[in-house]
């Protein structure tokens, strides 16, 4: 949900939910209200029948409990008990009475809502109503409509704090620990980076607590309500990569948004942890900082080095000893003797203090002063047998920490008791039962040993060779090795080991973009498969003039080395991004030149994509029927179908469009954009047909999807069909609210088509809204 802007409920959907509580016999058409948070969050706490329209009876259920509570809330406030649910119609109306001489319009409202839609079995007409309000069916008009604004306000309220708490628990999940980690010492310093009104610089030596520091500092901010996106990165190996990662995170692929321009839209907090690897391009890093400008942003570095455009710098500093006693208190069982003199031996630095207390076999005699924590950690190692070592090394070498990957890739070497080794000397976390975590200090010191250790970089050789003769088998977990493996400076793999494994793996290499395209940075894309791969990933990030430039040289590479396939898919993709570009005629060209290629040398897959690229360019430009015939030998994917059902809308063949729209629909499992672009292409086959309250479901349901994806574009549009059809409603209100915020968001993006239209609409409004009142 976009950061401070509540969900929009319509009135519309809501009155129709309450018209459904009277009139509860057959099957209903699906409210948009049902995608609601809070329906999720009802059925879970709920026993409802497993039936067919669960989610409806729900929704039901819902407002039912929503209309009790207001009213037993409102009754109470003016000294008048809360209706039972055994009372009697007598009863009722006496009650009714009751409340009418209070002359509180809020009370009204609610007990009408209550007695009208909940109390159904009373059966009290609307000459009922009339009469007992004492006021005629226009005026009882009025207080109903502002009975169903109240309602629609308290489903509003709930579903915003239920997105909000939803919002947490996720942005939580992107943090390096879900839990929240104590902090001694650091409350004056979060209190600093808290106001901050730019980037916050944090620095201090290994172990002081950096990455903890500033996990809590953006975790007040999201407590806070002030971000709605976490994009942590650990350790950034160069500016292209952040920029790479960014872009992978914040854009759609095809969006021509900057990236200034997507964070005004999307609240985001950004961390560069340990940014020692770029400051020798300060230049490109303040240039990031500046474009950052909209985010909130975090740095962290062992040494201070000055950057312009850092506002505020925290240096963190060794708890004193009052600190290290209330810290140890939290490490040590309550029987458990405190280490003498822990902060003498520790000088206060968190780590340290953590390694000696939760391990007496750390603490030694021999240490007349605090030992550095190289030092220490220096001695577990050489305390440790050589396959505990070699099991601390793969988790070095493959960053995801899990012991499932690990017994994929050495099969023949793995024991859980190794790992159990270094859990007790406190190298490693068990976060879960498969799941582990290598300290950022203790993977920096086993990255050195093995730049500065024969055994180790023996070791490291074996562990490489053992993997690679089970990356047939393990796909997945190879190519995260392989990708960690060749951007890590302190692993030397030979020539002919990373050509083969970029052969091997450009093929899926936009699975994980921005890594790719470091990769192919640093090692210099050589062959056509590599500039395709490479050409896929800057599409994808939206560099699309590096990407043109790799399509064009994959395809004269390809040409040359005879690797036709890989023309063809060259060519493909590089279609792709010309439709982006809004190049028709070109990505024609280029699907050509691969149809004629897939004559000589046939590859059904290829075939495929090269027909629905056909079909979408078709759609793009308006020609319905030439997309239907590249469509019409297609398997029936989602795509397809949804592609199969534009090009019938184009054709004004409604009945078929909307057949193969709702068959795209039932495919979708788990994917909130995917129904939600659906819902407004069904939107749009019912507003072209005049079924307006159908349009009105439709747009409504796909702007609550939107509404909790990052998406911003398209809940732009959505919003933008959605009010143009509760302006041929006559929910002006509501009208003028959606196309306010359509308004909002077209003008930050920069859709200008769709704002002249969005502004045409509200110019449109103003006029209905004139002619109503004279």
């Amino acid at each position: 949900m976009r950061s401070g802007k509540p969900p929009f409920i319509s009135s519309e959907s809501v009155r129709a939910v309450l018209e459904a509580l009277l009139y509860s016999a057959g099957k209903q058409t699906r409210s948009p209200l049902e995608s609601l948070l809070i329906v999720d969050e009802h059925l879970l706490k709920t026993v409802l029948p497993d039936v067919e329209q669960r989610r409806m009876h729900a929704l039901k259920d819902l407002i039912v409990e929503i209309i009790r509570a207001q009213v037993a809330e409102h009754r109470r406030a003016v000294g008048l008990a809360a209706p039972m649910l055994s009372e009697t119609y007598a009863e009722a109306a006496t009650a009714l009475k009751h409340v009418v001489s209070t002359d509180n319009i809020e009370l009204l409202g609610w007990n009408y809502l209550y007695y009208r839609y909940v109390r159904i079995d009373l059966a009290f007409s609307a000459k009922f109503f009339s009469d007992i309000f004492a006021m005629t069916d226009r005026n009882l008009r009025r207080y109903q409509q502002h009975a169903l604004g109240r309602l629609v306000e308290q489903i509003a309220q709930r579903e915003g704090k239920a997105r909000q708490e939803q919002r947490k628990r996720s942005l939580y999940m992107a943090l390096p620990w879900a839990q929240r980690v104590p902090l001694f010492g650091r409350a004056l310093a979060l209190k600093q980076g808290q106001r901050s009104s730019g980037p916050v610089y944090v620095s201090g030596v290994l172990g002081v607590g950096k990455t903890a520091f500033v996990q809590e500092l953006v975790r007040n901010w999201i407590d806070a309500a002030e971000i709605s996106a976490v994009i942590w990165i650990d350790r950034p190996i160069s500016i292209p990569y952040i920029r790479h990662r960014l872009a992978e995170n914040l854009s759609q692929e095809g969006s021509t948004l900057t990236l200034r321009e997507t964070l005004q839209l999307t609240p985001t907090a950004v961390i560069l942890d340990d940014i020692h690897a770029l400051l020798s391009d300060s230049a490109g890093l303040d240039k990031v900082l500046d474009d950052l400008s909209a985010a909130r942003v975090c740095i962290t570095n062992q040494e201070y080095v000055p950057l312009s455009r850092a506002a505020t710098h925290i240096a963190l500093t060794p708890l004193n000893p009052a600190e290290t006693s209330e810290f140890v208190q939290t490490l040590i069982s309550d029987n458990a003797p405190i280490p003498e003199q822990i902060w003498e031996r520790s000088a206060g630095n968190p780590l340290l203090i953590r390694l000696i207390a939760q391990n007496p076999t750390y603490y030694s005699a021999e240490y007349e002063r605090a030992p550095a924590l190289h030092q220490l950690l220096t001695k577990a190692y050489r305390a440790l047998p050589l396959e505990a070592k070699a099991h601390w090394l793969m988790l070095a070498m493959f960053a995801e920490g899990s012991s499932t990957a690990l017994a994929a890739l050495w099969p023949l070497r793995f024991l859980e008791a190794h790992l159990h080794t270094l859990a007790q000397w406190r190298l490693i976390d068990f976060l879960a039962p498969d799941q582990l975590n290598l300290p950022g200090e203790m993977r920096t010191f086993v990255e050195q040993r093995v730049v500065d250790s024969g055994e180790m970089q023996l070791l490291s050789a074996h562990l490489i060779e053992e993997a690679e003769a089970c990356f047939g088998e393990q796909a997945l977990f190879a190519q995260a090795l392989a990708e960690h493996l060749l951007l890590a400076d302190w692993i030397q793999l030979d020539a002919s080991r990373v050509e083969r494994w970029l052969e091997r793996f450009a093929r899926n290499a936009a699975q994980n973009g921005a890594v790719w395209c470091e990769i192919f940075r640093r090692y210099d894309a050589r062959t056509s498969l590599q500039h395709t791969s490479y050409g896929v990933c800057l599409r994808r990030s939206a560099h699309w003039d590096e990407a043109e430039e790799h399509f064009r040289n994959a395809v004269t590479l390809s040409g040359a080395e005879g690797k036709f396939d890989t023309q063809a898919w060259a060519l493909l993709e590089w279609a792709v991004l010309l439709r982006y570009r809004g190049r028709y005629q070109k990505a024609v060209e280029n699907l050509e030149r691969v149809q004629n290629m897939l004559t000589r040398r046939p590859d059904p897959t290829l075939r495929i994509t090269m027909q629905i690229e056909f079909a979408q360019i078709a759609v793009d430009v308006g020609d319905g029927r030439r997309a239907q015939q590249w469509l019409a030998t297609l398997p029936q994917t989602r795509r397809v179908l949804a592609l199969h059902s534009e090009a019938l809308l184009l054709q004004k063949d409604y009945q078929t469009s909307l057949a193969l729209a709702e068959a795209a629909l039932q495919t979708i499992k788990n994917d909130q954009l995917a129904q939600a672009r659906l819902y407004i292409l069904l939107g749009r086959i019912f507003d072209a047909q005049q079924q307006h309250m159908q349009a009105h479901d439709a747009f409504a349901l796909a702007v609550t999807l939107l509404e909790q994806d990052n998406d911003v574009f398209a809940l732009g549009r959505a919003l933008m069909n959605l009010g143009a059809c509760l302006m041929k409603l006559n929910a002006l209100d509501d009208a003028e609210l959606v196309l306010q915020q359509a308004e909002e968001i077209q003008a930050k993006l920069g859709d200008m088509m769709a704002l002249k239209l969005t502004q045409y609409n509200r110019h449109l409004l103003r006029i209905l809204r004139s002619t109503r009142q004279n």
